[in-house]
């Protein structure tokens, strides 16, 4: 699933995954400017949907400049909350006699959190997908 959604950023961007763009972690040896596509807290159950979860995704963009840092951060997220986008549909995913849903639903704006220990700038974005049974 999250592998879905990097390869989607990757076909809409200049991110290369495994280059520029990491899924699930970023490497120490990770260039200065990158994306990470995280999985950083678990799912939680939609009591209104039983059948339905939501799990956050974050984007944490790093660069060395503030202005490009933030630029991309804003670039990414607009991949799926653009002018023209209101979410993003994921292929159905299949396990075992149940199938899935899964789509982008909501998303926070990019916003600077801070430097990392190299003095790199960073920025975050979150992302809900919803993942319905079939």
């Amino acid at each position: 699933m999250i592998r879905s959604i990097a390869t989607h950023i990757e076909n809409n961007s200049d991110l290369i995954i495994g280059t520029t763009l990491f899924v699930g972690h970023r490497p120490d040896t990770a260039a200065s400017n990158c994306v990470a596509l995280l999985e950083r807290s678990p799912g939680r159950a939609n009591p209104m949907v039983p059948t339905e979860i939501q799990k956050p995704i974050q984007l944490l963009t790093r660069n060395e400049s503030y202005s490009t840092g933030w630029t991309e951060a804003k670039a990414t997220y607009t991949i799926f909350f653009g002018r023209d986008r209101a979410g993003f549909d994921l292929p159905v995913l299949s396990s075992g006699d149940s199938e899935y849903y899964v789509n982008i639903v909501t998303g926070s704006e990019p916003a600077f959190i801070g430097r990392d220990v190299h003095g790199n700038y960073e920025f975050s974005c979150n992302l809900m997908l919803r993942i319905s049974e079939q």
